[in-house]
């Protein structure tokens, strides 16, 4: 009575958190790219553009 589990539950889920961390990412570049220079010149004047 040993039965394997199917694949594709598991598939279905990592293709889920897979794609909704591409779109963070996506997201979280756009954003750079449209705000970067506001956040750098932000960090510079406080201080903390140490990392750049």
């Amino acid at each position: 009575m040993n039965q394997i589990a199917p694949v594709f539950p598991r598939i279905a889920v990592v293709a889920v958190v897979a794609a909704g961390l591409s779109m963070a990412v996506a997201l979280a570049f756009a954003g750079w790219l449209q705000h970067g220079a506001a956040i750098f010149l932000a960090l510079s004047e406080n201080g903390f553009s140490l990392c750049f």
